[in-house]
């Protein structure tokens, strides 16, 4: 049985995720770190646990440039907020690089 909390329960705009209620959980770990530490801080709990996005073995067919749209960017229709700093959110341009080599297996 997959149970869900009562606040995850319900839908959410995507950039909520960077509001002080969700940051903590979903942003904090990933501070200071990338590539893979920064993955596995921030990004698997939707990723490669069979929730709402694809994992990194699918996510790895999607050409560099529409990934790297997509994480800085977000992809409409979906939960995916868009991650840069540039967007509200809380990466860099080189801690979204670094996302892009990991999930590419560049690096």
């Amino acid at each position: 049985m997959n149970v869900k909390d009562a606040f995850h329960a319900k839908k959410h705009d995507a950039k909520e995720i960077f509001r002080k209620q969700c940051s903590s959980c979903h942003i904090d770990a990933g501070k200071g770190r990338k590539g893979i530490e920064l993955f596995n801080a921030d990004c698997i709990m939707c990723h490669n646990y069979g929730k709402t996005a694809s994992p990194v073995s699918v996510m790895r067919d999607i050409p560099e440039d529409k990934l790297k749209r997509g994480i800085e960017e977000g992809v409409k229709g979906s939960s995916m907020p868009g991650w840069a700093d540039t967007k509200g959110g809380p990466l860099t341009k080189e801690e979204t690089d670094s996302l892009v080599e990991f999930i590419k297996g560049l690096k």
